[in-house]
């Protein structure tokens, strides 16, 4: 089967395309201590948690690099659990991504798109 060009306003290869030069840019970060992800403009794209078998817990994702940045996300996971927290649709931050972890959380993995420069 042979595939033709896509036309304006068509579906198919094109978004194949753009896709796969979109995820090619796209980072991940495994963190085990609070500190800034990402220090400019970034789309969030997915968070796991892994919590220790002593507590629930909840890590904190902030709008920007710093603790003080606005915490846009609460990141509850019940005790020895792993949590995935999909995004449908990617979340603009436009000063970057810090995550607070408590002593119960065993690491927060963050996936995102740096916006370019």
């Amino acid at each position: 089967m042979s595939r033709h060009p896509v036309g304006p306003g068509e579906q198919g290869h094109a978004e194949s395309i753009h896709f796969d030069q979109f995820h090619r840019h796209a980072a991940i970060e495994r963190l085990t201590a609070s500190r800034a992800v990402c220090n400019s403009p970034c789309y969030l794209l997915n968070v796991t948690v892994c919590s220790s078998g002593t507590a629930a817990a909840v890590a904190n994702l902030h709008s920007g690099n710093t603790a003080v940045s606005p915490v846009i996300l609460d990141l509850g996971v019940l005790t020895s659990q792993f949590q995935d927290f999909p995004i449908r649709h990617p979340i603009f931050l436009g000063r970057g991504i810090y995550i607070t972890i408590p002593a119960n959380i065993l690491s927060v993995t963050v996936h995102y798109l740096p916006v370019p420069d």
